[in-house]
């Protein structure tokens, strides 16, 4: 018996020192192993509640959430009364997509003890994720009455989460306080200026707008998705050069700040190390190949004659660098004589709102456009089936395109005139893979136009485009429009929806409604770089 109680108290005493040891890891940020402390602790004291609510909320901290879930409930069954625990699972099923479990703890968090602020700000949260702003807005607002000091971080996260959602539901208006809320909170600043930036453009209010760039010019100008906003704010009100400006200075800051339109991925895959190996190959017999080209090509070639990363570093900057990026000056007509008046009257009065033109640019334009693509070194974001993309921010900004833009919303007013450019870009696609899957895309115009010469194409019933008749459910997500051909494809065979296929040909345009779905059709194209098929997109106004 004696020896029984001196054991407990051993291991009560051991327990004691691994829990202090566990929170001075915490106190140094070193989770991991503070977790692991606290874990033997648990096991040598397992009814101390202060033991689990610290370990849960070190598992929340490494998104070990599952395992944040299993201790909460630990710590509740020993006593349900400590609002805290029950603050620490709300946490854990809200990161778990779980938000409306995660509101029911949290409002038992809420009724121990009513002026906990952090409850009310993870609540906050979980109307968001349910799309619910005046709750969300509602719980943010007791958030800080609960404590006014509640750390500005925490606030301007919650803003610029409401301002999302506020904006996605079209309360376009509305999200406008709570963005300038976070900016004037100095956290979040980045996102709370390209928040504000896509609102003021899109309310046409370019007032505001200029004087959101006077007040934070310096931040604006060293953020490349600031610079991609500023970018088609400049092309809708006609501003060419400014428009390419921004354009340009977005994708050089990509080299720098890997983001969704210049990813630098890592591994690099076996398509885009060959498609780059042979653009390189390209400009080098071109004439074109510059300093940063050649160390590029050289690295490349190391990487697939060893079969190895040898030089991560010289590999990285292979592929995220824009070794060669022209900006030769376009003028003159962009389009081919059409007659684009008809044109219009078709897309408008046809019941499935699809146009095929041909010869849709000029010669000049054609031969511009394609000589960029071959040339610039600016695809650089792969896709699953083996095809590259360029958008506006990572250097698909020549003259010709944005001309090419400009003068199709003069050429039909009605259909584009009015719309803004939305997005822009260029896909180019291996031999030896497919095409892009079935999607629907956020605009309302799709302008889809074709620029590899006819005579690499091998099969010209096919390498166009198949377009359905029909745009995606009205409670669809845009992700869930661009996600699972399966789905999309079932949902397309119960609605009966008349398919639509437009063979392949050079210089021939698709336009279309932007929100049916549509996909590559198969692609049968010779062997070699030239032989890519390069397909342009223009997208205009706002859908889905």
């Amino acid at each position: 018996m004696l020896e029984h109680r001196i054991s407990s108290m051993n291991a009560l005493h051991e327990a004691k020192q691994l829990f202090l040891d566990g929170l001075d890891l915490i106190e140094k940020k070193k989770f991991e192993p503070a977790e692991h402390k606290l874990i033997q602790a648990h096991r040598l004291a397992p009814d101390r509640l202060s033991i689990l609510l610290n370990l849960s909320a070190i598992q929340i901290k490494l998104e070990k959430f599952e395992d944040a879930k299993i201790s909460t409930r630990l710590a509740i069954s020993l006593d349900p009364t400590q609002a805290d625990i029950w603050l620490n699972l709300g946490i854990a099923e809200k990161a778990t997509g779980a938000p409306q479990d995660a509101i029911l703890h949290l409002d038992r968090a809420l009724e121990l003890n009513p002026s906990l602020a952090a409850a009310w700000l993870h609540k906050g949260w979980c109307y968001v994720a349910l799309n619910n702003p005046p709750q969300a807005k509602s719980c943010f607002d007791k958030a800080h009455q609960a404590d006014p000091l509640l750390g500005e971080a925490w606030r301007s996260d919650a803003c610029i989460s409401l301002a999302a959602l506020l904006y996605n539901q079209d309360q376009v208006e509305e999200a406008i306080e709570p963005y300038l809320e976070a900016l004037a909170s100095n956290h979040n600043v980045t996102q709370a200026l390209q928040g504000l930036l896509i609102i003021y453009a899109e309310l046409k209010r370019n007032d505001s707008l200029d004087a959101l760039i006077q007040e934070h010019r310096q931040l604006i100008e060293h953020d490349a998705l600031c610079n991609e906003l500023l970018g088609f704010h400049y092309f809708n009100i006609d501003q060419l050069e400014l428009a390419q400006h921004h354009f340009r200075q977005a994708a050089l800051l990509s080299e720098h700040q890997p983001n969704i339109n210049n990813p630098q991925e890592w591994p690099i895959s076996e398509p885009r190390l060959r498609h780059d190996r042979e653009q390189l190959c390209l400009l080098q017999a071109r004439g074109l190949q510059t300093p940063s080209a050649k160390l590029a090509l050289e690295a490349i070639t190391r990487h697939q004659t060893a079969n190895e990363a040898q030089d991560h570093v010289a590999l990285s900057h292979a592929i995220g660098a824009y070794h060669y990026l022209p900006n030769t000056p376009f003028s003159g007509p962009a389009l081919g004589e059409n007659n684009f008046q008809e044109i219009e009257h078709n897309f408008a009065h046809n019941t499935t709102k699809l146009v095929v033109i041909d010869n849709f640019l000029s010669e000049q334009a054609l031969l511009a456009l394609r000589q960029f693509c071959e040339e610039a070194t600016v695809w650089k974001r792969s896709y699953t089936n083996g095809y590259l993309g360029s958008f506006m921010a990572s250097g698909f900004c020549s003259p010709v395109i944005l001309e090419i833009a400009r003068q199709l919303k003069l050429a039909m007013p009605n259909v584009i005139g009015t719309q803004d450019l939305r997005q822009a870009w260029g896909f180019k696609y291996d031999q030896r893979m497919t095409g892009i899957n079935l999607h629907a895309d956020f605009a309302r115009v799709n302008i889809n136009f074709w620029l590899t010469p006819d005579d690499a194409c091998l099969d010209h019933s096919t390498g166009g485009i198949v377009v359905y008749d029909t745009p995606p459910p009205d409670d669809w997500s845009f992700e869930k429009a661009n996600a699972d051909s399966a789905t999309i494809q079932q949902y397309l065979d119960e609605r009966q929806a008349k398919m639509v296929r437009v063979p392949y040909k050079m210089n021939r345009c698709v336009l279309f409604d932007s929100t049916y779905f549509h996909a590559t059709d198969e692609i049968h194209f010779k062997e070699g770089y030239e032989n890519r098929r390069i397909n342009c997109t223009l997208l205009f106004g706002k859908g889905l």
